[in-house]
């Protein structure tokens, strides 16, 4: 809790209550690499903010692959629903990538907290348009050639990257095959 304390309060000072509330209906929990957080279409009530770790969700292709469609890590958050707002089941599976730290909180009691207290109200919408951003730059490497991608990944993301494996570079990336992915990475090694 203190972690995520002390990284919140970079953006705004945190009332003595709302860490009490923070505290009495939250809790911290750890999950193994490998672990699954839900299985897709399953709703889970909960916004979760990770203290260490990374964890991405992942969607089943028409042709039974499965492709990792966004990463979330160190000082992000994720719903296990559309949103905090939403009760509605996502058609992504949520897993762990390392081993990882979470603060989790029903939809219903966050929900509370950002109303009685504004300053988590403030410190959410930060964190939001953080998502926002990240997402703009998802959408910018998948535009750009695969040969691209790697590099610029690492330009945008370098805290996640040595955390992946080469598979799932290639399944975040959008990458077809290995021999591509390394058309890509020696790209970026002669960017660097």
């Amino acid at each position: 809790m203190e972690r995520m304390k002390n990284f919140f309060s970079k953006y705004h000072e945190m009332s003595t209550a709302s860490q009490a509330f923070l505290k009495e209906h939250g809790k911290l929990s750890f999950y193994k690499k490998g672990n699954y957080y839900k299985i897709a279409g399953i709703p889970m009530s909960t916004w979760c903010f990770i203290i260490d770790g990374v964890v991405a969700k992942e969607v089943l292709e028409a042709d039974t692959t499965v492709r990792i469609e966004r990463i979330s890590g160190k000082n992000e958050y994720f719903t296990g629903t559309n949103h905090p707002y939403s009760d509605t089941a996502t058609a992504v599976a949520i897993k762990f990538l390392q081993p990882t730290i979470l603060y989790e909180i029903s939809n219903t009691d966050f929900k509370h907290a950002l109303v009685q207290h504004p300053e988590l109200s403030v410190i959410f919408h930060i964190l939001k348009q953080h998502k926002v951003n990240r997402l703009q730059d998802i959408v910018h490497i998948l535009n750009l050639p695969p040969a691209h991608r790697v590099h610029e990944l690492y330009l945008k993301m370098p805290h996640i990257m040595p955390l992946l494996t080469i598979k799932e570079r290639r399944s975040f990336l959008n990458i077809s095959c290995n021999r591509d992915y390394y058309i890509a990475l020696r790209y970026h090694i002669k960017q660097t």
